[in-house]
């Protein structure tokens, strides 16, 4: 994904119903994001700069309308020089916050695939009969009836499956008629990208690794180099995630015959005190 790009983020439209999963996903999706916005909004107004925002913060802004115009990080000295000392902590741990951010998008999502996961095959866990090793007597005897026996089979295989990297997970779905679907505005390799990111982020504090390299096949970034972070790829990686999810929760529960739920915005936690910034609409602009 090249989060160097200028061109307009234009946000997928959020459904209105989908899985129990896919309605977990949705409420912390919008949850974390209407926390940044919350966040760089108002470190901008306590340094009393509603006039004239930063970049970090009038990138955001405008991305959630979809008017994106200009890069983060335009000059940053001369943001920074004009700013107070809450703006100026912010763009000093500008990477610290999307990292932060970055990481808690990505987990949201690898949860939405094993949640759904567990789903179609609680549904139908005929699907794990070819895949399952042969049990012993023993184990079998364990349980008090075929149910609970299935649903260990199941957990054991969704445990097992969340550990895998995204490309053998897709595939080991897609042999059992399973969807994960990359929709074309996306495509497999900037998940794949961005799930490695995550994982740099986590375990070695951002510097790319040999595992981040052998992961990303045409990286812009060599060994031993930070993994720096805009803003623009975060937001354009949230919405990558969303498209993914949307079609994938769609097909899944055409397939089998899942019962959706409405979702709802009453579920997303709001501000307590009635004089905190409300959280902007969720991006699922033209």
């Amino acid at each position: 994904m090249n989060q160097m790009s200028k061109e307009p983020i234009q946000f997928a439209e959020f459904p209105t119903k989908g899985t129990e999963s896919a309605n977990r996903y949705f409420q912390s999706a919008l949850s974390t994001l209407s926390f940044l916005d919350f966040l760089v909004i108002n470190i901008t107004k306590i340094d009393g700069m509603v006039a004239r925002m930063d970049d970090v913060a009038s990138t955001l802004e405008n991305a959630l309308k979809g008017e994106y115009r200009k890069h983060l990080r335009n000059e940053p000295e001369a943001a920074e020089k004009e700013s107070g000392p809450f703006k100026k902590h912010l763009l000093k741990n500008l990477q610290l916050l999307l990292q932060m951010f970055l990481v808690r998008l990505v987990d949201n999502f690898q949860s939405y695939i094993v949640d759904l996961l567990r789903q179609v095959l609680a549904k139908d866990p005929r699907i794990l009969i070819t895949s399952q090793p042969t049990l012993s007597l023993e184990y079998v005897l364990k349980f008090q009836n075929m149910e609970e026996f299935t649903a260990e089979v199941v957990e054991e295989k969704v445990n097992d499956l969340s550990y895998q990297g995204f490309v053998k997970l897709k595939g080991w779905c897609t042999e059992r008629g399973i969807p994960i679907v990359v929709p074309p505005q996306s495509n497999e390799a900037a998940v794949v990208e961005l799930i490695a990111t995550r994982n740099v982020i986590s375990h070695n504090r951002g510097i790319v690794d040999m595992k981040y390299l052998r992961a990303v096949e045409e990286s812009d970034f060599q060994l031993g180099e930070k993994r720096s972070l805009v803003i623009r790829y975060l937001l354009k990686s949230f919405d990558m995630l969303n498209r993914i999810v949307i079609e994938t929760d769609a097909k899944a529960r055409e397939k089998f015959s899942i019962e959706g739920v409405d979702f709802s915005e009453a579920t997303i936690e709001e501000p307590q005190d009635e004089n905190s910034a409300q959280p902007s609409a969720p991006p699922d602009v033209e």
